[in-house]
């Protein structure tokens, strides 16, 4: 048995033709800050040295031919409760296609494309708790011009369990603009930003991306034929189309994507999502650190992405960062871990672009909860209290 940080299985007959995959999972590890050797993909062959003690995802991909070891390798994650993933070709029939501990677990079809394959990878790092559950996109655009591709993209968003915001769509009635949108990119992993001829033009827009930029938000800049680029998208990541991937002229508001031209989009969202992600809980990290180095106190960063801060008398303390807006899900887990070990823990995230009452609600719950949320200020307050 071995020791490892985070482990990935891959079980089924469609699982052993799958280095793509493999090449993947591994990338976006790279991406999420891991370094070599930490993230450990086994199969059924290799199984015997999973390390119980490590997180652990499963992933099923159905197939030709049989898998017996993998099958009941399967049947003994889903007894002791451990995540798997089960993929299939097509969802119909589905039960024909994986082992009977499987038949009560949510699927989805697994093309076996890059897309999916980027699909997948976001699913296990969720899983092994490397990338957050929620997983959330702001799209930036100009109505005048790509009005159609803008509602495609959002659609298509959507049905990949995506939460998406829209502008169309996703402030409620009767609410200011400026505050929930601010809020929106705060929260988001990625921003899309539709580059039609004179998207910039447009002050919200400029806002919106001048916002992504100050809060480390990854943009993914989707630049249609012929319009230009700039020095300030100069590191944006860049997906270019061609007037095929359109149907109807690109320049008229209503033209709509082809459907591989939204998959590719999707696609490069999904591996920006993991370097931004990285990239801001890095920023939170570094201000919390630099914040403890001119205090003179200790302090130690883990793999499972935890501060553990040491002070002269001894009494610890444990910092877990945060992108976006905690919630209390994450902060039952957080007691979970620390409980029995007697660990003072807090979550920290940064509170710029949050909406005044999320913050006001995030302040008030943190009276009660015995695992508080703070901003860098407060959990430097925090730290040194007695």
């Amino acid at each position: 048995m071995g020791t490892h940080r985070y482990q990935v299985v891959l079980l089924g007959p469609g699982a052993l033709g799958e280095d793509a995959l493999r090449q993947i999972l591994l990338e976006r590890s790279r991406l999420l800050g891991l370094g070599s050797g930490e993230l450990v993909i086994l199969t059924a062959e290799t199984f015997e040295q999973c390390d119980r003690k490590a997180p652990l995802a499963a992933v099923y991909i159905a197939g030709n031919g049989q898998a017996e070891a993998g099958d009941r390798i399967a049947s003994l994650l889903v007894r002791d409760g451990l995540p798997i993933l089960p993929m299939v070709p097509t969802l119909d029939p589905y039960k024909t296609q994986v082992p009977d501990c499987l038949h009560g677990v949510n699927t989805r079809p697994y093309p076996p494309t890059d897309e999916h394959r980027a699909q997948v990878a976001s699913l296990v790092m969720e899983e092994l708790g490397l990338q957050r559950p929620h997983r959330q996109i702001f799209l930036s655009y100009r109505r005048r011009e790509s009005r159609a591709a803008a509602e495609q993209i959002y659609h298509a968003l959507d049905e990949r369990s995506f939460r998406v915001f829209l502008d169309t769509h996703s402030i409620p009635s009767g609410k200011i603009f400026d505050p929930w949108i601010h809020n929106w990119i705060a929260e988001a992993e990625v921003l899309i930003l539709l580059g039609t001829q004179t998207v910039f033009s447009s002050p919200w827009v400029q806002l919106e991306v001048t916002r992504a930029e100050e809060l480390g938000v990854g943009v993914l800049y989707v630049i249609w034929p012929g319009a230009p680029t700039s020095v300030e998208t100069a590191f944006f990541a860049k997906h270019y189309l061609q007037t095929s991937d359109f149907d109807g002229e690109p320049s008229t508001p209503g033209a709509h994507l082809q459907e591989k031209a939204i998959t590719e989009i999707i696609a490069k969202a999904e591996t920006l999502r993991a370097r931004s992600f990285a990239a801001r809980q890095a920023r939170i990290v570094g201000a919390l650190c630099r914040k403890l180095d001119s205090r003179g106190l200790g302090f130690r960063r883990t793999p499972q992405r935890f501060v553990d801060v040491s002070r002269p008398d001894g009494v610890g303390r444990r910092v877990y960062p945060v992108v976006g807006r905690p919630d209390t899900v994450l902060m039952e887990k957080v007691h979970r871990e620390c409980h029995p070990h007697g660990n003072a823990a807090c979550l920290l995230y940064d509170t710029r672009g949050i909406h005044p009452d999320h913050r006001q609600h995030l302040d008030w719950l943190s009276g009660f909860s015995p695992i508080p949320v703070f901003s860098i200020q407060q959990a430097d307050e925090w730290i040194m209290k007695d």
